[in-house]
Parts: C-alpha cells; structure tokens; sequence
C-alpha cells in the first residue's frame, strides 16, 4: 500500500497551530521566568541580610549610635555560599543598612546591580518581595539618608571593608521630599506617602510665615495646603466642563499666584500633575485615584482632591465611599478635614453629564455633589520643587518646618 505524506495545506496548519501555541506560552514563561528570577533577588538579599546581622551580634561591626545610620556594601557581608551576585548582576552598588534605637536594630536594604535592577527606596527587609524589585534604576544610589530620627550616616569602606567612615549628612543639603520620606508614620496609596492621624507633626512655613501642611510626597516632591481657608467663593456661576476653564481654577492659577511672595513662588513646581479625570462619590480613595488619574491638567495652584481627602484619614477612612459620612472615630482621626463643621471645594474633576454638579466637602465631613455657584471655602494647594529643602523646625505646630531652595 502506497504512503501518503502530509499536504502543503496540513503542514501550514500545524506551522499556524505551533505558532499560535508558542504566542500563547511565551508571554507566561516570560512571566514565570522574571517572577523567579526577583524572587532569587529577594532571597538573596535576605541572605546578605542575615550576614549583616551576624556581624553585628558578633561585634564585628561597631553600630551602636542610635544617632546614626549604618550603611554596610553588599560585597562586605559574608553569605553561607559567597554570593554577592543578583540573578541580573554583581550587587556592587547595594548597601544593607542598620538602624540601632538603642534597644533594638532594625535592617534594611536598598541600592542597584550592575543591571540596574534592584530597590531605589530604602525598605525594611522585611517588607522585601518581589514586587519591591525596580528595573531601569539610573540613578546612582548614593548613602546619604538618615533613617528615622537619626540625624548622621557612617558607610563601612569598601576597600577594606573594615572602617567605618564618618559620612554625617548635612540635613541642609538633604532635599524635603526624601527627608520626609523617611518620617516614620507616613501611609503609602496610591501615588504618595501621606500623612494621616488626627494631627500629625506636617506644619510647615510657606509664603511669608503662613501656616500650611504636608499633604504627603509625591515623587521627589512634596504637596502642602493651607490652613486658612480662602473663603465665600463659587467654583463657576454658569457651566464649566474643564478645572482649568472655571472661575475658582482661573482665580488661584492667576490672581491667587501671582500675589504670593517672591520666595513661595520660586518653590511652587509650575507644572504640578492634578488628576481630572470624573471620579463619583460612591469609590474609596484608591478606586478614585484610579479613576482620576486618567486625564491630568499641570498647573501651579489647585485644591486637594477627594481621594486625597480620604486617603489622609488612614488605611480605615481610605476604605470608605465618598458619599458616606464619616463615622465619629473616623472624624477624629482625620487631619485633613481642615475646614470641619464648614463645605470645602475641592478640585472638582471633569463635570458629569449634567456639567452643572461638582464635588465639594460638606460640613459633615463626607465628599457630596454639589451645584456650581455655591460660595464654599478654599484651601491652596501646591507642589514644591524637588530642590526645596528643609532647614528646620520639627513640623509641630508651635515649630513648623522651615523651607529654602
């Protein structure tokens, strides 16, 4: 009997069905492929991690000022197999780094491989995981943080890896978004580390010695607003369907900025990312910021936004809807309702369909839609430039932060 092999037509087929198979595998290999290989990042951190610690219990490292921060390279810390390799590149620019409260020590890890893949934040060790892992780090990570309260740094010399050098940090020359980044308490969502509680330590002095405060930092920048409200002011007096187009959005982005003094303005980042896209009230503050997030307008003053507002009260308040007022445990503990018992504009997305209802804070503390030519209180908001420092002050009340650039 006569065989017959496969025709031109079968043979396209299975090439077409082979092809469709590998489209399919190949992304989720991929996937598996770098999920394991940060995983291996991870564990060998941890495991350069645990060398630090053996050296400290040992003594071999002398870290014992609760006044400092210790930065120890990962090519000084002995591992149970030797390595000091991430599964992408020599960790040769990583640091674990050690804070000692005078009790207890804490560790830490950041810096990059030679691939710049690796953690740019400093992270406690064990808040490590796979999805802390960054690529396309281009920035040099340098050693020049305090952790917590404390105000100077030492880094162990890697060329003998025994000597530890003063490196004491001049807290002037320390930007104010990463010396804020590192004030214990800050509540990470969305897109910023954010100060919650009922009065957290965030006064600052801005333009001319006016009390505002830190909403959180935002990149390498910090977002305040004023205490003291701007008041009577409507948002529009017919339809308005763009912030940027409305009489209260026109009012701060020109009247408003241009009589700030001098030195605020030349802190003021002047293309500041405000979200705009339509959030309504019925979201907790993450689904909001998702929402929102999906049209920006950039400008110098604008308000805070409601998912900001819910976002400050903590991981509690943040969970809840905007139209919900607030319970009482949840109103105490909210800093950011600043203008309490009064209705509060805030930076009202996109109109919805009816173009005539914006958002607003009602005097029960819940984000309510509202009409537009209500006369409701205002308080600025702006970005300050990544170059702006902190000179001093503790950011209490009676001791706000003081600010230079």
């Amino acid at each position: 009997m006569k065989r017959r092999g496969f025709t031109l037509i079968e043979l396209l087929a299975v090439i077409i069905i082979l092809g469709i198979l590998m489209l399919i595998a190949i992304p989720s290999v991929t996937t598996y492929i770098n999920n394991s290989r940060k995983e291996t990042y991870v564990d060998t951190v941890k495991e350069l991690v645990k060398g630090t610690v053996a050296k400290v219990n040992s003594g071999e490292l002398d870290v014992y000022d609760p006044d400092t921060t210790y930065y120890i390279p990962c090519v000084c810390i002995d591992t149970e197999n030797g390595n000091v390799q991430s599964p992408y590149g020599k960790l040769d620019n990583a640091y674990v780094v050690v804070a000692y409260d005078g009790d207890n020590y804490s560790y830490y890890f950041t810096g990059k491989d030679s691939s710049n893949i690796g953690v740019k934040d400093i992270l406690p060790s064990d808040k490590l995981s796979k999805e802390s892992i960054e690529t396309g780090i281009d920035d040099a990570i340098e050693p020049t943080t305090p952790v917590g309260s404390s105000s100077k740094i030492k880094v162990l010399k890697q060329t003998d890896c025994k000597t530890l050098e003063d490196g004491t940090v001049d807290q002037s020359q320390i930007s104010a978004a990463q010396k804020i980044s590192n004030v214990e308490g800050l509540y990470e969502v969305a897109d910023a580390k954010r100060y919650i509680g009922s009065n957290p330590d965030n006064y600052v002095y801005f333009n001319n010695n006016e009390r505002w405060r830190i909403i959180g930092v935002y990149s390498d920048k910090l977002k305040i607003v004023r205490v003291t409200p701007l008041t009577s002011l409507y948002l529009e007096t017919s339809t308005c369907t763009n912030w940027e187009n409305c009489n209260l959005g026109r009012y701060l982005e020109t009247t408003y900025y241009s009589a700030l003094s001098n030195v605020a303005k030349s802190m003021i980042e002047e293309n500041g990312e405000w979200f705009r896209g339509f959030a309504a009230t019925g979201l907790n503050a993450q689904a909001q910021y998702e929402s929102t997030k999906t049209k920006v307008w950039n400008g110098k003053v604008g308000l805070i936004a409601g998912y900001e507002y819910l976002a400050a009260g903590g991981p509690t308040c943040a969970n809840n809807i905007g139209n919900d007022c607030f319970d009482v445990d949840c109103i105490k503990s909210h800093w950011l309702n600043l203008n309490h018992g009064v209705e509060s504009w805030t930076i009202t997305p996109n109109n919805d369909s009816s173009e005539s209802i914006v958002y607003a804070l009602s005097d029960m503390g819940c984000l309510l839609s509202y009409g537009l030519n209500h006369n409701f209180r205002a308080n600025p908001v702006v970005y300050l430039k990544s170059s702006v420092k902190i000179t001093g002050g503790t950011g209490a009340y009676s001791d706000p932060y003081t600010l230079d650039i």
